[in-house]
């Protein structure tokens, strides 16, 4: 996948002073008020990461986490622009955890969290969600299984050493859980 690619991207959307991100909102019919856009469903041509940034240095991580409501990466493939903006929950499991360096852009610690979630649309089983996290992601241990919370913005496209094409959906959110598994009833045996 091309997440640094996608950090870079969403650090230069953001650098943009909010005169610049209203007058983009006018380019695509929207009024000046920050809107997603839910007709593209490309991150990188779509303009949702600088509007999901901007809401995100409004919101604290509980509120955030209050206000998301739990989505399916399945519902998400199945129909992104129907979610396109949606302040989301989504669990899966961490296989890659990457600090994004500081900038004038990304106030906080900025980490890319990469994660397999289960995908019934995906010949594979599972999809890439590439999350932008604001927080300190140094308490999530490898393969650990997360909830993040944040904005669905788009999806990243890629191709893969085969030659074909590997879609992502990219999250930028401020919130995490560590899915802790519930510990199991002993099982007893007859003597």
């Amino acid at each position: 996948m091309r997440a640094i690619q996608v950090f870079i991207f969403v650090s230069l959307i953001c650098s943009l002073n909010a005169s610049l991100i209203g007058a983009q909102a006018q380019n695509y019919n929207l009024p000046s008020a920050f809107k997603f856009n839910v007709t593209d469903k490309s991150m990188i041509s779509n303009g949702n990461a600088a509007i999901a940034l901007q809401l995100m240095q409004n919101l604290t991580p509980p509120a955030s986490w209050q206000q998301a409501e739990y989505k399916t990466v399945s519902d998400i493939t199945r129909n992104p622009y129907a979610f396109l903006g949606t302040l989301c929950k989504i669990n899966g499991t961490v296989y890659k955890i990457e600090a994004i360096p500081p900038g004038p852009t990304f106030k906080g610690q900025w980490y890319e969290i990469l994660m397999l979630s289960d995908n019934l649309n995906s010949a594979m089983g599972a999809t890439t969600v590439i999350f932008l996290y604001n927080g300190n992601a140094l308490r999530i241990p490898p393969r650990s299984k997360i909830t993040c919370v944040g904005y669905f913005v788009g999806v990243d496209e890629d191709k893969n050493m085969f030659g074909g094409t590997v879609e992502g959906i990219v999250i930028i959110g401020n919130a995490t859980n560590l899915d802790r598994p519930r510990p199991r009833a002993p099982i007893f045996s007859p003597r």
